[in-house]
């Protein structure tokens, strides 16, 4: 069985309360994805050609549109190079790879990742199991797209590894995901 473990923009811009676009709470969620993370690279160390660890990141130019200086909603965050950037989770040994992308959604034709997105089209992956944030923007981005360029995957989202802007559009997501054969899984590491 193929699985995947997919980390959706875990950076210190976005998890740690002093990052430029801290999502309010991410950080206490980091024990949960560094217990997740640890379970990935042990379950990888076993079985490596069928376990796929993945993150994806931001990694920003100054002129990307999504930023309040280029008439966007975001001030500037994860810039390419900068300590922001990231990974908030403790990966000495670096497994796993990273997918980047210059806007929230991963399978953007133009900003997102032609590297992820045909990652998932020529792999069939049995299970994708999802964690990151957030969860009604990029998280949703990934869930769907991989949802919707590989329908048999069964995709499960770790509620308690995953962190909201907004509470009304977190349930709405969630809605949608499990009319759409997601499943919502609860990490109990």
């Amino acid at each position: 069985m193929k699985r995947m473990f997919l980390f959706v923009d875990v950076q210190k811009d976005f998890m740690n309360p002093n990052g430029s676009l801290y999502v309010p709470m991410s950080y206490n969620i980091i024990p949960t994805l560094q217990k997740i993370s640890k379970l990935s690279f042990d379950e990888h160390d076993k079985d490596p050609e069928n376990v796929e660890i993945a993150f994806t990141q931001d990694c920003h130019l100054k002129t990307d549109a999504e930023f309040i200086s280029n008439g966007g909603q975001f001030p500037e965050h994860c810039m390419k190079g900068n300590d922001g950037a990231k990974s908030i989770i403790n990966n000495p040994e670096f497994k796993g790879t990273i997918y980047t992308k210059r806007c929230t959604d991963i399978f953007d034709s133009k900003l997102g990742s032609k590297k992820f997105k045909k990652l998932i089209k020529e792999n069939f992956f049995n299970e994708v199991w999802v964690s990151g944030v957030v969860t009604e923007i990029c998280v949703n981005h990934a869930v769907m797209g991989i949802k919707k360029i590989s329908p048999a995957t069964e995709i499960y989202v770790f509620e308690n590894a995953i962190m909201h802007l907004d509470e009304r559009a977190k349930e709405e997501t969630f809605k949608t995901w499990i009319s759409n054969g997601i499943h919502i899984a609860h990490c109990g590491l």
